[in-house]
């Protein structure tokens, strides 16, 4: 038997969305995390722990986890 190495790719959908991350502002960011999250998040978080945390997210659930 044959194992391949190499990881499945990311849908397309998902490698946009967590490219296009950088891009979005503040409003942006906060409707992605509402639709991922489904709710706010806290307020004190900044627009770069945002984006982290949201490509994370994307990444995580594109791997199936």
């Amino acid at each position: 038997m044959s194992q391949s190495s190499t990881a499945p790719a990311a849908p397309p959908r998902t490698a946009a969305s967590v490219t296009g991350i950088s891009s979005l502002d503040r409003a942006g960011l906060l409707a992605l995390w509402q639709e991922v999250h489904g709710g706010p998040p806290p307020r004190s978080m900044s627009q770069p722990l945002l984006r982290k945390v949201l490509a994370f997210d994307l990444q995580l659930g594109a791997a199936g986890g």
